[in-house]
């Protein structure tokens, strides 16, 4: 087996870095493996500064995508991501959330250009180790669900990636 050289861990929205795997993207940037972040959304629907939820009317988007981008900036400081890169796909939201219908949600996005732009990033990143969510995204989040499929595609198409 590949010692993995670089790593990359595969998230739908800024914050997931921190709940899934940031442990394991520690213990790795330690041992001097570069250590890759991609997030697929800019997670505009997640709760806003003034606390309203990504389905509310009073939601700002544009607020809460600014104020997770910075977040997303410290935490993988401090979890030692060398390199921080989002694809800049829209939120999708929740599970039954209107918003899952926007023709630029993550979960409507052309399955097969997306899987090659991030195949391509793998190649780029000569990715040998790449980490995202199982098939049902952890707890059934449209976007992780997402994630994962798209993941999946991508690494078929990679040249460095070992099939494990």
């Amino acid at each position: 087996m590949t010692v993995a050289r670089s790593l990359v861990f595969v998230h739908a929205h800024p914050d997931d870095e921190a709940l899934f795997g940031a442990g394991s993207a520690r213990h790795y940037a330690n041992d001097d493996v570069k250590v890759t972040l991609v997030t697929c959304t800019t997670g505009q629907l997640g709760l806003d500064p003034g606390a309203n939820s990504g389905d509310s009317p009073d939601h700002d988007e544009l607020a809460t995508a600014a104020t997770r981008a910075g977040e997303l900036v410290r935490a993988a400081t401090v979890l030692g991501f060398s390199r921080v890169v989002n694809l800049g796909y829209r939120d999708s939201g929740m599970v039954g959330w209107p918003q899952n219908a926007h023709p630029d949600a993550f979960v409507n996005v052309n399955f097969d250009a997306s899987a090659r732009t991030l195949a391509a990033l793998l190649d780029e990143l000569e990715a040998t180790v790449v980490v995202t969510y199982d098939e049902t995204g952890f707890y059934g989040h449209p976007d992780h669900v997402t994630a994962n499929q798209v993941t999946r595609r991508a690494v078929e198409l990679t040249r460095f990636v070992e099939r494990l």
